[in-house]
């Protein structure tokens, strides 16, 4: 039988796989890219003791790891609200819960968060290496469960 290969693939048959088959193989399942940052679940992430920071707010259901790719600046973990403008939901960004100056490759960060309800209710933020504000809010898959960052123009709140 083939080496991971789907049943019925032949390894000739590699579409668009010549470069991205360089990296080095890791131990951990794919994460969902937040550009610089991946998300795994807590016991996914092989986290070293001590080897980590973390955020723990009151009675979370669920643990997550932000794995910085590359370094990222004024990271910031907040609250996100939500108001009625017309018949749009916009999404708000409220109070921070923790901030950090920079999140490194070397030091991931562990999030204790609350439940991930259908409207988020929590986000992050951080400076990328180009100085552009990358903003996500954190959202739970409605096929698998897997949490996962999704790209959001917050509007301030009023």
């Amino acid at each position: 039988a083939a080496c991971g290969n789907p049943t019925g693939s032949t390894p000739e048959q590699t579409p668009q796989q010549t470069e991205s088959s360089d990296p080095p193989a890791q131990t951990e399942p794919p994460a969902l890219e937040g550009e610089a940052l991946s998300v795994l679940p807590a016991e996914n992430a092989g986290l070293a003791e001590g080897g980590y920071d973390a955020y723990r707010e009151a009675d979370p259901m669920a643990e997550i790891v932000l794995l910085p790719t590359r370094s990222v600046t004024d990271f910031h973990y907040f609250i996100v609200g939500f108001r009625e403008d017309s018949e749009l939901l916009m999404l708000t960004r409220e109070d921070d819960l923790y901030t950090a100056d920079a999140l490194s490759p070397d030091r991931p960060l562990l999030l204790a968060i609350p439940f991930v309800e259908t409207i988020p209710n929590r986000g992050v933020s951080y400076v990328d290496a180009d100085g552009a504000l990358r903003q996500y809010a954190i959202v739970e898959s409605g096929k698998d469960g897997t949490i996962f960052l999704m790209e959001e123009a917050f509007d301030s709140a009023a």
